[in-house]
């Protein structure tokens, strides 16, 4: 007989701590049925899902102007890394669904954002800001006017077609993207600080540390240096997963 998926849930957001909660969204997700249940799941449950697989995400890399105590997360509670593998591969999905990050990635203090635009792609604009005393790059989703922002906010990955707005995609791969990563530790990968919402603006941007030596064409193109040794040191594995 398989798992009870749904008693398991249960047991997950009804448990008296953050510990048990863990244990039984461990055992959810530790099989392709468990974390097909948990695609499945909508509403409100989804937004607790992301939650709860978020608690064992890094706190934003940077210090806020004024610090306050943060959370340290079910981290510390022993995970097994298959179980943190797992835990990131389903939130990881679940982003890229539901377009949905957790709070602890989410940056609520002021951040100041210069005027001039540094970079463009296909789906966003670079600029540079400033997070408490430190320089950041601020990755912007660029939202045209006849984008709907609040259904872009609703999408899920049912709902997408051809016919839809390509910044509902955009905004997919860029929840995909921050939790992604979220998971990354290594001497050689910007860091990333968290993502910032303003809905009146429409805007979100997802926030880094600032490189003053521009990005890595730039770095190439303006000095002297061997190009295999950047790669190697890119693949490294050393520190790759938190």
């Amino acid at each position: 007989m398989g798992k009870d998926y749904q008693r398991l849930w249960a047991a997950a957001t009804n448990a008296t701590d953050r510990v048990q909660s863990a244990r039984a969204l461990a055992e959810i997700v530790a099989d392709k049925d468990g974390k097909v249940f948990v695609l499945r799941l909508g509403g409100e449950d989804v937004e607790l899902c992301v939650e709860m697989l978020g608690d064992v995400s890094p706190n934003p890399q940077l210090p806020p102007s004024q610090p306050q105590a943060v959370s340290q997360g079910i981290a510390e509670h022993n995970l097994k890394p298959a179980e943190k593998q797992a835990f990131f591969v389903t939130l990881r999905r679940l982003a890229e669904r539901h377009g949905k990050l957790p709070s602890r990635m989410r940056i609520m203090e002021k951040i100041e954002v210069a005027e001039e635009l540094l970079a463009s792609s296909g789906f966003a604009d670079l600029r540079s800001g400033m997070y408490g005393e430190h320089l950041v790059a601020i990755k912007t989703l660029r939202v045209t006017g006849r984008d709907d922002y609040v259904k872009i906010r609703k999408v899920s990955t049912n709902d997408c077609h051809p016919g839809h707005a390509i910044s509902i995609i955009s905004f997919q791969r860029f929840c995909k993207e921050v939790v992604l990563w979220s998971t990354l530790s290594h001497p050689n990968i910007l860091k990333l600080v968290g993502v910032q919402e303003d809905v009146k603006k429409r805007q979100f941007s997802i926030v880094s540390e600032w490189m003053s030596r521009g990005n890595i064409m730039d770095f190439i193109e303006n000095n002297h240096v061997n190009r295999l040794e950047l790669v190697r040191n890119f693949t490294s594995p050393r520190h790759f997963l938190r």
